[in-house]
């Protein structure tokens, strides 16, 4: 995936008002040249009120055409700027997880702020200022050769070896765009890490500590922007300097040369330098948006680079042979691995079919559960889905059947509403009202203000864990999913949600995956698959779970609460 391309349907008709914007601009100066020039040579005779209201009237179309390029060329620079915030957008949420975990937090929104304005910069003001600059200087040039050639090949003269002056300074600037980009970077990532682990740094007594590393990550990013307008500072030197070298050459030129050029075509040639220096400014400041545009686009395409998920016919199966689909076939895993994230593995997960995943710390349980979902690519092996691999599978198709409670699927900061109907859109209906019942939620909503409206900040994390994970264990049932997925389903719940979890397993009648330690949870599955780290597993080999302790065994035949049970989703 690259950058949009800047001329499109939408842009290219405001790109060519824009050039048409500057070449009016460039005429009506040289215009208001004539007509000075006019009232010069006229002494006092009649016409002279004719040529001071052109005057009057070649100000206000001046006038008239600033306004409209600066609102052109913002519009053009925002609606770049805004198809490549969503391109960007687009491609983070088609990036598999070990690829967004790659990425700091501050970078990103770097990118979607610092980078994104950088291009803003250059397409909204640099391309309309470049073009009308140079028509200035062009016409100007051609009229300034219209009264006397001598005086536009002294005014080209020092403008050339000053142009070229500065455009060797550009690797300066890029340098120095690039440094204070990188510091920013740093920061902004450090921010990003440290606003989210204050009570870390509280705990521990080290705000002094991250405090002297925050001033000394600033101080650079401070010498480096002042380092950076140094730089820009000798372009804006340069300009005017080229103002000054030019004014003086003229008036030498029409001192000592013979023949002498006419009074009033010098002094034209005065008044046209003037006219023309701020296009001068402008094309040393556009120099650094340009050069700016030049670094944001690099990282921008850099983040445009990384690979996607695998999409449907570009999947890569290793040659372990050919996996038989079976009759109402569900999942086979055939030698599937994640590199650093699970071993090779060999199982089969049959239509509404209950596994537990149990094991050590590292054994890869959340990253086979990422998998199922595919938020993780495999890169090797086979994970098949009805006798196609999963790879080949639809993306968004996929997804809809799968529902997820996971630290990787977070809440989202906004109403309680939002988050229960994130997938299907709020919805009374019977259903919908037993999945909240049979996850709490109609008892949670006693006790949070605003009930459904009340606000989740920051994934949820002014709420207990244990109520973040009803409102999460609802959200993804009520998206009516085939494959639920539960990471650590009994990891820090009090007895009344373990209880609710428990039950929703046993009532679940979809395919239904979950990682547990517990031999409470370990006994509700049809089958345990132990994942151990550093190991090949073969799942079928393990799917008796392990005996219940004593303090469990006796409760064994204890029933849970009867629900009513919904029905079988529907096959897809």
């Amino acid at each position: 995936m690259n950058l949009p391309p800047i001329a499109s349907a939408e842009r290219t008709p405001r790109l060519l008002r824009l050039v048409a914007n500057g070449l009016t601009q460039a005429l009506g100066g040289l215009l208001t040249l004539l007509l000075i020039r006019h009232l010069y040579q006229g002494d006092g005779g009649s016409g002279w009120e004719y040529a001071v209201a052109g005057l009057l009237l070649v100000s206000l179309l001046s006038a008239g055409l600033r306004h409209r390029e600066r609102v052109d060329a913002e519009a053009l620079g925002q609606s770049y700027a805004h198809h490549t915030r969503l391109r960007l957008f687009r491609h983070l949420c088609d990036l598999p997880l070990e690829q967004r975990q790659q990425l700091r937090g501050g970078s990103q929104m770097l990118r979607f702020v610092g980078d994104l304005g950088a291009l803003q910069l250059w397409i909204g003001r640099g391309l309309s200022r470049v073009a009308t600059a140079l028509l200035t200087l062009l016409t100007g040039l051609a009229g300034l050769a219209w009264f006397d050639h001598r005086l536009a090949l002294t005014e080209l003269a020092v403008l050339a070896p000053l142009a070229a002056l500065s455009l060797l300074q550009g690797r300066q600037l890029q340098g120095r765009l690039q440094q204070s980009r990188r510091r920013r970077a740093q920061l902004a990532a450090n921010i990003h890490e440290k606003l989210g682990a204050i009570a870390s740094i509280q705990l521990f007594g080290q705000q002094r500590r991250e405090q002297r590393y925050l001033a000394r990550q600033s101080g650079r990013l401070q010498r480096s922007l002042v380092q950076r307008a140094g730089v820009l500072g000798t372009l804006g030197a340069t300009a005017e300097l080229a103002v000054g070298a030019t004014l003086a050459a003229l008036f030498s030129v029409g001192y000592l040369s013979e023949p002498r050029p006419d009074g009033a075509d010098l002094l034209m040639a005065f008044s046209l330098v003037i006219l023309q220096t701020p296009a001068l400014r402008q094309l040393s400041r556009v120099y650094g948006y340009w050069q700016g545009y030049r670094v944001a686009r690099v990282k921008l395409e850099a983040l445009l680079r990384r690979p996607g998920f695998t999409r449907p016919g570009g999947a890569t199966e290793v040659a372990a042979g050919p996996v038989a689909p079976a009759a109402g076939d569900g999942w086979r895993l055939h030698g599937l691995s994640l590199a650093g994230r699970l071993q090779p593995l060999d199982g089969v997960l049959a239509v509404g079919s209950r596994t537990v995943l149990t094991g050590p710390s590292g054994g890869g349980k959340s990253s086979l559960l990422l998998a199922l979902a595919r938020l993780l690519d495999a890169p090797a092996g086979q994970l098949r889905y009805r006798g196609h691999a999963l790879a080949d599978t639809p993306l968004r198709g996929y997804r809809r059947r799968v529902g997820l409670v996971s630290e990787e699927a977070p809440l989202l900061s906004g109403s309680l509403r939002k988050n229960l109907y994130y997938r299907r859109g709020a919805r009374d209906d019977a259903e919908g009202r037993r999945i909240l019942a049979l996850c709490g939620i109609d008892q949670l909503l006693a006790t949070l203000p605003g009930g459904l409206d009340f606000r989740l900040r920051d994934g949820g994390r002014n709420l207990p864990r244990g109520q973040r994970m009803q409102i999460a264990l609802a959200r993804a049932l009520l998206g009516h999913p085939q494959l639920l997925l539960i990471d650590d389903a009994d990891r820090g719940l009090d007895p009344a949600l373990r209880a609710r979890v428990l039950r929703v397993i046993d009532q679940f009648e979809g395919t239904l995956v979950y990682s547990a330690q517990s031999d409470e949870f370990i006994r509700h599955a049809d089958q345990c698959w132990r994942l151990q780290p550093g190991r090949r597993i073969d799942a079928p080999a393990l799917t008796v779970a392990k005996p219940l302790s004593p303090a469990l065994e006796e409760n064994r035949h204890v029933p849970p609460p009867s629900i009513p049970r919904h029905p079988t989703p529907q096959s897809a």
